[in-house]
């Protein structure tokens, strides 16, 4: 869920910012040097997965937890538009692309939404920026156990998904969705 979530974050800014030279998925947080040999292919976007907060379990054998995302929004100056001029713009068009969507099922919508200003020194003499759109949303870990195909006959359940559980008793056979 979790990589899907990201994944669909990327489809989703992919098309509503159709100008961006580049929208990708990252690993994590990025390093000044990683920033600067991707500032070359701005203005782009990297959606990154910072984090997730295990929750609640349910009674699917799931967890909630709370993820935190970002999409770092890479900018340099270009003719007389300068990079954080771009930066700012793209990244409140990122919050506009995200905000108040369920981005996959199963998630909830982005809460805590922020950008954050990513200066540096460097970056600015070398007339590039980045900030990041910072948010979090609730997903579902795991697998619904309850939505498997189990065929249940008298004390055992036979497998008929990608799950086994073992001694339930049915006085009937039953198959459950």
């Amino acid at each position: 869920m979790i990589v899907a979530y990201r994944e669909a974050v990327v489809s989703r800014i992919r098309t509503s910012l159709p100008g961006l030279r580049e929208v990708a998925s990252h690993g994590g947080v990025f390093s000044l040097d990683e920033a600067k040999r991707r500032i070359t292919n701005s203005p782009s976007v990297y959606v990154a997965v910072l984090g997730v907060k295990p929750g609640d379990h349910a009674a699917t054998g799931q967890i909630t937890g709370q993820a935190e995302i970002a999409a770092y929004v890479f900018a340099r100056n270009q003719g007389a538009l300068a990079a954080e001029t771009q930066a700012w713009a793209i990244g409140v068009d990122v919050v506009r692309a995200i905000s108040g969507h369920h981005i996959v099922d199963g998630s909830m919508v982005a809460c805590d939404v922020e950008i954050e200003n990513l200066w540096s020194g460097e970056l600015d003499r070398n007339g590039a920026c980045i900030v990041a759109v910072v948010w979090s949303t609730e997903v579902v870990l795991g697998t619904d156990w309850l939505s498997q195909d189990l065929l249940i006959t008298g004390d055992s359940v036979e497998q008929l998904g990608d799950v086994q559980v073992d001694e339930v008793s049915s006085p009937t056979g039953v198959i459950l969705p």
